[in-house]
């Protein structure tokens, strides 16, 4: 029996992220690949950490 998927990542307190989200292909070529080039791979972490974070209203 497979594991269900939890609705929602908790990234600390009263913080959530989305479990599933897309980035589309042309931001990763335009953006985070040449920032990886660059070594600047802490920016493209929060980039991705950023996107996951669910919206609250």
């Amino acid at each position: 029996m497979p594991k269900q998927q939890t609705a929602a990542m908790h990234y600390g307190l009263r913080v959530h992220g989305k479990h599933l989200f897309r980035i589309r292909e042309e931001h990763i070529k335009n953006n985070l690949i040449p920032m990886i080039a660059e070594r600047k791979v802490g920016a493209v972490k929060l980039d991705l950490l950023l996107r996951g974070i669910e919206v609250v209203p």
